[in-house]
């Protein structure tokens, strides 16, 4: 009987991919193995609570992380410069679509309107990615950076929540250091600002930017748009990570 046990939950070990769980089943295995050799009360006992606690492991493992680990990403600006050529191609199209909904919400030219991805990088400084910009034409702009809760992509990425920043004869709460604020495009007028996670309340790994010049909106209408948008940083999670 303790072979044939063994023997099954060898083979179910063998199948799990992840070396923890396989060799957590295997303990448990050994285990219930001596439990049926040696017959004693006390060994059944250790042996229940060690299944039980295999179990509450592999529902936690299953159930709390999405059936796999996720490694966090420090650098999600190094990460970003490495995905594959299609799948930066995709992101580019996605944020155009993202900028022309915008537009055709607050009723401005296209032209006017443009999109970025946010990254953070080592230092947790939030950097712009070069190669995921649509209609961003202003290279200087392109080296932008900030602190975590400064400006409005660093605000969006301290609250994990959307921002809207219009300009109102000044960016206020989201107003840059002279150095970086001196790299905006002056015709800036609006920023809207989107968490890029799986899930709400995650630490995001991108902040997607849309963004009008010349055109000035209000916080309100700025809203509206905001409410076209508001699946598009869960969606472009998927696209950059293609569902993982």
């Amino acid at each position: 009987m303790a072979e044939g046990f063994s023997g099954a939950a060898t083979t179910l070990a063998d199948r799990i991919t992840n070396e923890f769980l396989a060799g957590l089943l295997l303990l448990v295995v050994i285990v219930a193995g001596v439990a049926v050799a040696v017959k004693g009360f006390t060994i059944y006992v250790v042996v229940v609570l060690a299944v039980v606690l295999f179990a509450v492991l592999l529902i936690k493992y299953m159930f709390g992380s999405g059936g796999r680990r996720r490694t966090k990403i420090t650098d999600t600006v190094a990460w970003a410069e490495s995905l594959d050529a299609n799948t930066k191609a995709n992101i580019r199209g996605f944020l155009e679509n993202a900028a022309k909904a915008a537009a055709h919400e607050l009723n401005v030219s296209d032209t006017h309107v443009r999109a970025n991805v946010w990254g953070i990088d080592r230092d947790r400084r939030l950097r712009i990615v070069p190669d995921l910009t649509y209609n961003m034409n202003n290279p200087k702009e392109l080296t932008l950076s900030m602190q975590v809760g400064q400006g409005a992509a660093g605000l969006c990425f301290a609250q994990k929540q959307p921002i809207l920043a219009p300009f109102d004869q000044g960016w206020g709460e989201y107003v840059l250091p002279e150095s970086e604020k001196a790299k905006l495009d002056p015709a800036l007028r609006w920023i809207i600002g989107l968490p890029v996670s799986s899930a709400a309340g995650e630490e995001p790994i991108w902040i997607m930017g849309v963004d009008g010049l010349h055109d000035a909106r209000s916080k309100g209408q700025l809203g509206d748009a905001l409410q076209q948008l508001l699946n598009w940083g869960g969606t472009l999670y998927l696209i950059a990570t293609k569902g993982q």
